[in-house]
């Protein structure tokens, strides 16, 4: 189970630095570089997680959850402007992106005994509990379902006034919700240190896996390279050329041939090396079926091992 604060302080900011990492590129994805609507995003996202680090400083992974949770709502959000609102301009759509934020960050200010009572638990609760502290999403889903049919029916939808009100209908939502959704970012830090923790006990197996994938992309990969070198035959194909392939293109086919990808950039064209590409996609297969089989059965092993352990206590 978890613990905020105390020990993991340390911790808890480093997830906050990486979470802020990972809301930078999603801004820069956004507005496509760094410009004003990439400030305006990076600049509430940070007042925001700032605000509720200040206020929660024994709680850093309030915090951390909330910012990693606004990189999601940011990728939500710009598939929600690209879809609907393609003609918003750049002034509104910074204040509509900072609407529910900081309509959550005056909430958990106003409220903050309350909002610290609910983030205060330190284990993952019930289904029926994290279903319950999820619940405002529903009515956050039927405004994005209400201006999406409207917009099916009136070009009109698309304008600054339309967007900022349903950006500020979200952000009166997630403020008269504030309760639930700080409960909600305490449950989704909760459950991400269980993974992480259990994920962690996979160490050995895991890499014990990716040894043995490394060597058979290696392998074929030599394979390929001589096979491209041999005879006058082309065996392959890159970019509808055929030629003999370098060692780091036989790599590159080897993992997504491994993988079962299959980009269509590089292409086996002689029997011969459509046989062996077709035996190693049945190799990637069979070490995916057995490699998983072995990590489950780690996995259970490791967890009997740790129940008979407290049993002993």
């Amino acid at each position: 189970s978890g613990e905020f604060g105390g020990a993991r302080s340390g911790r808890g900011f480093g997830l906050l630095v990486l979470a802020h990492a990972l809301l930078t590129l999603v801004a820069l994805a956004i507005a496509g570089g760094p410009n004003v609507l990439f400030f305006m995003v990076f600049v509430s996202a940070l007042l925001g997680t700032g605000t509720l680090f200040h206020l929660f400083q024994d709680k850093p992974f309030f915090a951390a959850s909330f910012s990693t949770l606004t990189a999601v709502y940011a990728s939500v959000f710009a598939y929600f402007l690209d879809d609907l609102f393609g003609k918003v301009s750049t002034a509104a759509t910074g204040v509509g992106f900072a609407l529910p934020i900081a309509c959550f960050a005056f909430a958990c200010w106003w409220q903050r005994d309350i909002v610290r009572a609910a983030i205060a638990r330190t284990d993952v609760s019930d289904e029926m509990e994290f279903r319950r502290s999820a619940l405002w999403l529903l009515p956050v889903a039927l405004v994005g379902a209400a201006v999406g049919g409207l917009s099916l029916v009136s070009e009109s939808v698309d304008s600054d006034f339309v967007f900022l009100v349903a950006m500020g209908t979200i952000g009166a939502i997630v403020m008269w919700s504030s309760r639930r959704v700080a409960i909600f970012l305490v449950e989704v830090a909760l459950l991400f240190e269980e993974f992480t923790q259990r994920i962690s006990n996979l160490i050995l197996p895991t890499f014990a896996f990716l040894t043995v994938y490394a060597v058979l992309v290696i392998a074929f990969a030599a394979i390929y390279t001589q096979l491209s070198r041999l005879g006058t035959v082309q065996h392959f194909s890159v970019d509808g050329v055929a030629r003999a392939l370098t060692y780091p293109e036989a790599l590159y086919f080897s993992v997504v041939t491994l993988s079962t990808v299959g980009y269509g950039d590089v292409l086996p064209v002689s029997s011969l090396a459509r046989a062996l590409a077709s035996f190693e996609v049945v190799s990637g297969v069979l070490l995916l079926l057995f490699g998983f089989s072995e990590l489950i059965s780690y996995a259970r092993e490791h967890a009997d091992d740790e129940w008979r352990n407290d049993d002993r206590d």
